[in-house]
């Protein structure tokens, strides 16, 4: 079953707590998603190859759909979408960033982890939780557990540098969003990684922030980068599980009907999902993936490829 139909049930009733989250993540879709980072124009010279970088935005328990399109574009490709000897859009050297569930994405990819495995492990997780919106209040100690079986003790050297994590500081005044990317031990990546998942007062069951490094910090995703450009790539591929995000490159509904809203997107985001819902939404975001390396991802331009399509950005520099 496709997961727009499988996302359907049940919708009505979940509300309370992912309000907040919802009447955020609408404004940013309304404004147009922009932030730092963002930009227009082609980002390398005519006719040059660019070296593209990927961008995941938050997205709670929709991760799968991310994963799903981290999958393919990492992948040899299926016949007509790049397959054969061509190189996959997103290499081994690809510049990363996320914020929440998008950090957990790149991460993955940094890590070298199957992505099909994360999905079972992933669902492993989700069904330890309870039915409904507080099913999953307090789901950082089942994911601090997935992270414990899925990175391996050098992943802060695989991802130094590569891997650009989505915080937001709540230290002073006001908040101060920031991609972070140096990482000083496994532990130090778990701890951005958890930070980067704080939605407030759900994440663990009851605080507004969490710390990181001796600072108070929530969510990454909780700011105007939804969809991070990683610093060190020529244009960024946006990818949201959002649907019909403006300014996404993939995203449900930008090749096929994504059928829910963004309000509901974020209920189900913060809500326990059957099996067979999550595998749906891997698929779903393999297929939207491979229509985009089909339309769009050239690479006989050499390693970066090329990029068209609406949301193509330009990256902020290092």
């Amino acid at each position: 079953m496709a997961a727009a139909a499988l996302l359907g049930r049940g919708a009505a009733g979940r509300r309370g707590a992912a309000r907040t989250w919802a009447r955020a993540t609408q404004a940013r879709a309304g404004a147009g998603g922009e932030g730092e980072g963002a930009g227009a124009g082609a980002g390398a010279g005519a006719g040059a190859p660019a070296r593209l970088g990927f961008g995941f935005s938050g997205g709670g328990l929709l991760l799968p759909y991310l994963a799903g399109v981290a999958a393919e574009l990492s992948g040899p490709g299926c016949a007509g979408a790049g397959a054969g000897e061509r190189p996959p859009p997103l290499g081994p050297e690809a510049p990363l960033a996320g914020s929440s569930a998008g950090a957990l994405t790149a991460m993955a990819l940094a890590a070298g982890v199957p992505m099909a495995h994360a999905l079972e492990l992933s669902v492993q997780m989700a069904q330890g939780l309870r039915p409904g919106l507080l099913g999953a209040f307090g789901m950082k100690d089942p994911l601090r557990d997935l992270l414990e079986e899925l990175l391996p003790p050098d992943i802060h050297h695989r991802a130094s540098g590569r891997v650009h994590v989505g915080v937001v500081w709540l230290d002073g005044p006001g908040y101060r969003w920031e991609l972070v990317n140096d990482f000083s031990s496994r532990s130090d990546v778990m701890e951005a990684l958890l930070t980067s998942c704080h939605v407030p007062f759900w994440f663990d069951g009851g605080n507004l922030s969490t710390r990181f490094r001796g600072r108070a910090a929530i969510d990454g995703g909780l700011s105007p980068n939804f969809m991070p450009a990683p610093p060190g790539s020529e244009r960024a591929v946006r990818v949201t599980c959002i649907p019909n995000f403006p300014g996404a490159d993939i995203a449900p509904g930008v090749f096929t009907p994504a059928g829910f809203s963004v309000s509901q997107a974020v209920q189900f985001a913060l809500t326990k999902q059957s099996a067979d819902t999550m595998r749906a939404l891997y698929a779903q975001g393999g297929s939207d993936a491979a229509e985009w390396r089909r339309r769009f991802y050239d690479p006989q331009l050499g390693d970066g490829g090329s990029l068209g399509g609406a949301g193509a950005a330009e990256a902020a520099p290092p």
